[in-house]
């Protein structure tokens, strides 16, 4: 019970493994840093551009019956500020070290972008569609709000190129990998 442990001998000579690839490395090897710098600023251009139209919008009229339900939410502001989370963290996944963990942080806030990127779409798109059905000619702010929901739709589209070049490099690094094991 209190003996000494049993001796194992090691089998002669010591063949040493190879050794196995880092992720890591194969990541930040893989990893696009100016393009999907470039994709964050021009998020966040659209989330600054959207904030001023939704200003703007705001001081023309908050008259929900004039312009209905949707065109005086704030969502420009709401959803904004977390679209802007999201590109803040793609900026922050471009700047630090360990990049895979912060891209996979950048990537789950950016797939909450999108959500709200929707919600956004739906609200103003709602509000042009009050404001044609209301208006023979689309009046001022059904124009900002179309011009509004321009924007908040190449956000999104700006958002699944992110999301696409998170996909792309994933695989291509779990496949090399993968196969250096």
């Amino acid at each position: 019970m209190f003996g000494a442990r049993p001796y194992i001998p090691r089998p002669y000579p010591y063949v040493r493994q190879p050794a196995r690839p880092s992720s890591g490395n194969a990541w930040k090897s893989a990893w696009p840093f100016i393009s999907s710098t470039i994709v964050a600023f021009l998020i966040i251009l659209c989330v600054m551009i959207i904030g001023a139209l939704e200003t703007a919008s705001l001081a023309i009229s908050t008259d929900n019956d004039l312009y209905g339900n949707t065109s005086s939410t704030g969502a420009g502001f709401w959803c904004g500020f977390f679209v802007f989370i999201a590109a803040l963290l793609i900026i922050i996944a471009n700047l630090v070290h360990h990049t895979r963990f912060w891209a996979t942080i950048a990537m789950i806030a950016t797939i909450i972008a999108v959500g709200f990127s929707v919600i956004l779409i739906g609200l103003a798109a709602k509000a042009v569609q009050d404001g044609n059905d209301r208006f023979s000619s689309l009046p001022r702010k059904s124009r900002v709000l179309a011009a509004q929901l321009a924007f908040a739709i190449l956000q999104l589209v700006l958002c699944g190129i992110f999301i696409i070049i998170y996909t792309v490099v994933f695989m291509c690094t779990y496949g090399r990998v993968r196969s250096r094991r």
